[in-house]
């Protein structure tokens, strides 16, 4: 398993405009995700928050916008998800520090 190198003491929230019913709520967690493109291998991504629609992850490179993959686990809980997610977005970080990037659950 790959581990992108964003580690949650760098995370910040950021405010921007919301194009969401629900709100986005603070998640301090890491997702493992296993990318179509990159089978077998799977990689570790801080989580900056979390909605009723998917993920906002924190990462070191930029992700290519409709990538798709498999969230298999949420860390340090370990729980199992399985859930498909596809990438709607990734732009640079507000505290210039890596790559946010807006995760679609399918």
């Amino acid at each position: 398993m790959l581990h992108d190198g964003i580690t949650q003491r760098q995370l910040e929230t950021a405010s921007e405009a919301e194009r969401r019913s629900g709100p986005r709520v603070p998640y301090p967690s890491e997702l493992v995700i296993a990318w179509h493109c990159s089978l077998p291998d799977s990689t570790r991504y801080a989580i900056v928050d979390v909605s009723n629609g998917g993920f906002r992850i924190r990462t070191s490179v930029p992700l290519v916008q409709g990538m798709t993959g498999m969230v298999s686990r949420i860390l340090p809980e370990g729980h199992e998800v399985g859930a498909a997610v596809k990438v709607v977005w990734c732009r640079p970080a507000d505290n210039s520090c890596g790559y946010d990037a807006g995760l679609q659950r399918l």
